[in-house]
């Protein structure tokens, strides 16, 4: 009708590996409806279905390893069948509706579920079925502000909320044998609040400023039977931070700009990264429990820089900068394709 579009597509992917053990197999759809309800309004819903069947693992190689012609795997690989099945579905849907030539609103809301199953090569299986949903609400706008500057602003709010329920346990054979060793509801939530305006300072300047608020929460319930060898591992942390950003450009010329900008950036643990700590008494093992002693990491970014274009054919761009990070997410510990993360103190 001239008011709807469409845009669709569907892939499928096979291949049987150079390796034993490395056939894959996947499916993926992706579409996008446009509907114009009104001149000033536009809907879209979108469309996203991943279904990986499976992935055998033939798993790294040592140095002997690679130089051998036939590329061998171990066999522990073969007799516990490595391998890894995923599936997701995601639909969402965005309104946007402009109020005049300055001002603009964009609501977004999506949804979905994943499925993650894989048998690892040392006969231990690791499933989790995670949902998801989040929404996002959003202005633009510009306008003329101190005896005429022009500005150009936007502000918005992001909430996301994703569980997942991990599940663990013997596999040997490549198949699920004996009772499950790990049962937990993961949950991760956020919620942000955001603005960013760029100011026109006359002809030749520019001002950045923006400011980011964020507010997170992670949490895991154990549902497993509390023993003296398997403490409860139920926790939960909250993390809070507030990032700023400024920047200046002079346009000294009308192909040559200077600029400087500041930052700060922060950065909080998955919760993959905080499913496991080291065993006590230990110093190889893990063990399967929330790991509430990881600090989210903050950054400090600083940054010189131009942009220039000499020529219809050339352009040279030039920065100089640096980051400073406290408590970066690193790994502690690696151990039968399990990792547990610590804090660096310093980058």
């Amino acid at each position: 009708t001239g008011n709807v579009g469409l845009v669709a597509d569907y892939s499928t992917f096979s291949i049987d590996g150079y390796r034993q053990q490395s056939s894959a197999e996947r499916k993926q759809l992706n579409s996008v409806i446009t509907v114009d309800a009104k001149p000033d309004t536009r809907f879209k819903f979108i469309v996203n279905i991943f279904d990986m069947p499976i992935a055998k693992d033939p798993i790294g190689l040592t140095k002997d390893g690679l130089s051998t012609p036939d590329k061998v795997v171990s066999t522990s690989v073969i007799s516990n069948n490595s391998r890894k099945t995923v599936k997701q579905e995601q639909v969402g849907a965005v309104a946007e509706h402009r109020v005049n030539s300055d001002l603009q609103f964009q609501a977004r809301v999506y949804g979905g579920t994943r499925t993650n199953l894989q048998y690892q090569s040392f006969g231990k299986w690791v499933g989790l079925d995670r949902r998801f949903e989040g929404l996002g609400l959003q202005a633009n706008g510009k306008g003329s502000v101190l005896n005429g500057h022009k500005v150009t602003w936007v502000a918005g709010m992001d909430y996301d909320h994703a569980q997942e329920q991990r599940q663990a346990g013997a596999s040997p054979g490549g198949e699920k044998t004996g009772p499950v060793t790990r049962n937990e509801l993961n949950e991760a939530s956020n919620r942000d609040y955001f603005a960013q305006a760029n100011w026109s300072l006359g002809e030749r300047y520019t001002l950045t400023t923006g400011v980011r608020q964020s507010n997170v929460t992670l949490k895991s319930r154990d549902d497993m039977p509390i023993t003296p060898s398997d403490p409860d591992g139920t926790g939960s942390v909250k993390y809070k931070a507030t990032s700023p950003v400024l920047g200046f450009t002079w346009h000294a010329q009308e192909n040559l700009n200077l600029y400087a900008n500041y930052g700060k950036g922060f950065e909080t643990p998955t919760l993959a990264e905080m499913a496991y700590l080291p065993k006590p008494g230990s110093n190889t093992l893990l063990i399967g429990q929330f790991n509430t002693t990881l600090n989210a990491s903050s950054s400090q970014h600083y940054e010189l820089g131009t942009k220039w274009v000499p020529t219809e054919n050339a352009r040279i761009d030039l920065a100089l900068y640096q980051i400073d990070t406290v408590d970066e997410i690193v790994v502690l510990r690696n151990s039968q394709g399990q990792n547990a993360f610590q804090n660096a103190p310093g980058t």
